[in-house]
């Protein structure tokens, strides 16, 4: 392990991860780089990703790198955001510590810590991920125009994927329209879709949490940009990448 000089044996680093899923699996791979540094790293118990318990399980409970839960105290380091809805706001924590240059391409890898059941029926498939939250879809914020053309003519053979038994009220995601047009796979919980996603050939998502979950699982990617926003998940430049490829199509 790496060590900090001027690191007190007691230090500890709270992790806060807000309510996407994304930002929340880049947040849990820090775990493992301070680890590194030689800090003792939690989960706050406030973490608003809590409001998605099957999300906070599987990216914080089952992290190897994370000791459990806490309320930060004063002496603590804190990393993550917190979102206040009214009125609008991010407030976010950065104790600017976490160097690209302070650690190796293998070490910067982002992972998820749950190996999935691979099921061999899908080794052939292209998954049609079109999911997205209804705020986007609705809202004005990506110009979706050109994806129902697009899809079906790239993609004729493709499987979309669903949530069994989801309410589009309570989690405020739906299916975007032109999926429904396709067989499709079903899944209970986040488990099963990541052993979906680790089945198939290619996943087809948009810019959502989705993305960073079938980069996790699924080394190929088509990624429908329908907003200007780009993160460049595969970046080794950045201090966290995922080691897949990322075909990124302007759609906008």
């Amino acid at each position: 392990m790496m060590s900090n000089p001027c690191l007190s044996q007691t230090e500890s680093v709270v992790l806060l991860p807000h309510t996407a899923v994304g930002e929340a699996v880049e947040r849990a791979s820090r775990a493992k780089l301070y680890h590194r540094l030689g800090y003792r790293v939690f989960v706050s118990t406030d973490s608003q990703l809590k409001s998605n318990p099957e999300a906070f399980e599987l990216l914080f409970q089952k992290n190897p790198f994370i000791r459990g839960e806490k309320s930060p105290d004063p002496s603590d380091l804190v990393d993550g955001i917190v979102t206040e809805l009214n009125p609008f706001r991010r407030n976010s924590f950065n104790p600017r510590i976490l160097q690209r240059d302070q650690f190796s391409a293998e070490q910067r890898r982002m992972e998820i810590h749950y190996r999935p059941q691979v099921r061999p029926e899908l080794s052939s498939a292209t998954l049609l991920d079109l999911n997205i939250s209804s705020y986007r879809l609705n809202g004005g914020r990506d110009n979706f125009e050109k994806v129902e053309d697009f899809v079906r003519a790239h993609y004729p053979d493709g499987i979309a994927i669903r949530r069994k038994q989801y309410d589009v009220e309570v989690r405020g995601f739906e299916i975007f329209p032109v999926a429904e047009e396709f067989p499709f796979v079903e899944y209970e919980s986040i488990y099963d879709y990541c052993d979906i996603v680790a089945s198939c050939k290619r996943v087809v998502c948009f810019q959502t949490g989705a993305q960073y979950l079938a980069c996790a699982y699924c080394s190929s990617i088509d990624l429908l940009r329908t907003e200007n926003h780009n993160s460049r998940l595969n970046s080794r430049n950045r201090l966290l990448y995922f080691d897949c490829e990322i075909k990124d199509i302007d759609l906008r």
